[in-house]
């Protein structure tokens, strides 16, 4: 029982440092994370990347021009319609 327990703790602090390398990685090169799902918005050109703590905006308005926003899942943001 111990070992499995060892095992357990083990593993999920393996897998809570893969994710938290990933997200600080991200923000350091103003990305999305690797692990993230997208998701386009009402305006086609923008898009959102949900990851496990943070989402990342793409407010594109023109197309040479892009927005990234990272706001934290408990924040609500949505991309500015002009």
């Amino acid at each position: 029982m111990k070992r499995f327990i060892k095992t357990s703790l083990i593993i999920f602090i393996i897998l809570l440092s893969i994710i938290m390398i990933d997200i600080v990685q991200a923000k350091v090169f103003s990305n999305s994370p690797i692990l993230s799902k997208r998701y386009t918005l009402q305006d086609k050109d923008s898009y959102v990347d949900k990851g496990f703590l943070t989402d990342t905006y793409y407010c594109v308005k023109e197309k040479d021009i892009v927005t990234v926003k990272w706001y934290f899942k408990l924040n609500k943001f949505t991309c500015p319609i002009e």
